[in-house]
């Protein structure tokens, strides 16, 4: 495997790191001018006849932070030559450390978690989906929207806590009152839509500038319909807000609400795994 080291990044490898997600895309295209992003170490490109792949390596929020991508996945030989290199700038810089993977690069990602010596519960595993089509108006009968105001910020936190109960820690929400009210107090290209049934909120909807960043269902109705409606209530209300196409993150243990989105039309763009 060839290894070059280069000063900038052509479109193809900034491509790849795309695959891990869009996020890390546009920490990669804006490099330095990046809030938070106060040195970037290197970058490395890999070739083989049948492969080509990038590594980066930064500092960011004065944290060390790598990018790892390939076309397609690696062989042992290869995967050690990834480590070593990661691990020689690891003892140079001496900071905590994010590792960001394309997680379709099965042997990579596998690897590399042995060597770190991680456990599965310790890595986070994402897609980011988007949904690509015009968004269909909807009947939302029987539900009744409510804006935010923070006489609900309670009920709110609990239905969150209530609908991520399997995916996050307890009391992840209601642990930071002020951060969560702070957040959905906010208009600037932002959405806080609540649903009501018989006056009780059992769902709700935050989207920032085209990103779902929260969408909750009372865990005692889902599977009944509801899910489908306030999705859909806010990809409309993307297509008001934002420019962006409509898109959000689904962790992989959360395997019930991928297959939902998919049914509803969202398709999958990246798989980004964080060691």
């Amino acid at each position: 495997m060839k290894v070059k080291k280069v000063n900038k990044i052509e479109d193809k490898y900034l491509n790849l790191i795309k695959l891990i997600d869009s996020g890390e895309y546009r920490l990669a295209s804006m490099g330095e001018n990046y809030e938070g992003l106060s040195r970037w170490i290197a970058t490395y490109i890999f070739e083989t006849k049948t492969n080509e792949g990038i590594l980066t390596a930064m500092i960011f929020n004065d944290n060390l932070r790598f990018q790892v991508a390939f076309e397609k996945d690696l062989d042992e030989t290869d995967v050690q030559t990834i480590y070593d290199m990661i691990k020689d700038i690891m003892n140079k810089e001496k900071k905590k450390t994010s590792i960001w993977v394309y997680n379709e690069n099965h042997n990579l990602v596998k690897t590399l978690m042995s060597k770190f010596n991680l456990h599965r519960k310790n890595v986070y595993m994402s897609r980011e989906i988007m949904y690509f089509k015009e968004p269909t108006n909807i009947d939302i009968t029987p539900l009744k929207t409510i804006f935010y105001k923070k006489e609900i910020l309670d009920d709110v936190l609990e239905l969150l806590e209530d609908s991520f109960v399997d995916i996050a820690e307890k009391n992840e929400f209601i642990n930071h009152r002020e951060y969560y009210h702070y957040k959905f107090s906010n208009l600037n290209k932002s959405r806080f839509t609540g649903f009501l049934l018989n006056d009780k909120l059992i769902g709700m909807y935050f989207h920032h500038d085209g990103e779902i960043e929260y969408v909750a269902v009372s865990s005692s109705l889902q599977s009944k319909g509801y899910g489908k409606l306030i999705i859909h209530h806010a990809l409309n209300a993307i297509k008001e807000d934002s420019n962006n196409i409509p898109y959000l993150y689904c962790v992989d243990e959360n395997s019930k609400a991928l297959q939902f989105y998919l049914r509803e039309g969202f398709e999958v763009v990246a798989h980004a795994a964080r060691l």
